[in-house]
Order: C-alpha cells, then structure tokens, then sequence
C-alpha cells in the first residue's frame, strides 16, 4: 500500500508505517526511540497520532495489513469463545490474545478518560503517562469484548 497518497509528509508515513508494525517487531522499539530517528520531540508525535489525516492513514493501513475481515474471522471467534470463558483453563491467555489481535495495529479510541490531577500528570514521564493511557485503553477495551454476550 502507497501512503504518499495519504500522507505526503515523510515523517508521517513513517510513523504509520512503525505503528502498523506488530509492537513486538517495531524498529525502534519506543516512542521515544522514533522521535529521536525522527528528529522530533515524543509530545510531537502524540500530536501527529491525534492528527485526522494520520489517524486515516493508519486506519486504512492497518486495514491493507489485516486484510479481509472474513479471513480472520473464525479464529477470532474462536478465540473470543475461549476469552469470555471464565472457566476455561486458558481463558485469561485467550483474552489476552484476542484484544492484542483485534487492537494491536489500530488507532486507539480518541476518547478515554484518565482520572489523574493535574499535578499527578505533570510528575508523570511522557513514558509512564503513555502506560497509564495504553493502561486505560486495555482496560476499557476488555470490558467493552468481556461484557458482550
């Protein structure tokens, strides 16, 4: 898949591109790592992942990469089946794999609520802030996949 007809801007494309890349492959293997190859600050590309031509792009990508719906459908169902199984004896490994599979090279929701003061988030590093998001994302996620029947 072509990004330039998405983004135009290299440093974009880029960001898509490592985003869009299983977590645990990610050349470099944080924010962090990639602001510094891009020669940015890691609050610039939180910015960019906020911006709308981005998140399109990334959506779109992350749609090429997974392919067809249909393709991995059975798995995910029976994956599911197995995470909403509390008495299943891998129900809690299941779970897990499901919403890493389903999330892991999406955009996350623009809509999760941190209950931090403010003073709590200024002592935060940009890294521990990004953990308590991701942190809060999982979990909201998990209960939205676990509490549907």
């Amino acid at each position: 898949m072509d990004l330039e007809e998405f983004l135009p801007e290299p440093k974009h494309r880029r960001l898509v591109e490592w985003l869009t890349t299983p977590p645990k492959e990610r050349v470099p293997e944080s924010q962090r790592k990639l602001a510094d190859e891009l020669g940015v600050a890691p609050r610039t590309i939180r910015s960019w992942m906020a911006r709308d031509d981005v998140r399109r792009a990334w959506a779109k990508m992350s749609e090429h990469i997974v392919g067809d719906p249909s393709k991995v459908q059975e798995v995910l169902e029976t994956l599911r089946a197995v995470a909403i199984d509390p008495d299943h004896r891998q129900f809690t490994q299941s779970a897990k794999l499901y919403l890493e599979a389903v999330d892991a090279i999406k955009p996350p929701d623009r809509n999760v609520e941190v209950n931090l003061s403010s003073e709590a988030i200024s002592a935060l590093s940009d890294e521990k802030l990004e953990a308590v998001i991701a942190e809060q994302i999982a979990m909201s996620r998990a209960s939205e996949v676990l509490g549907e029947s």
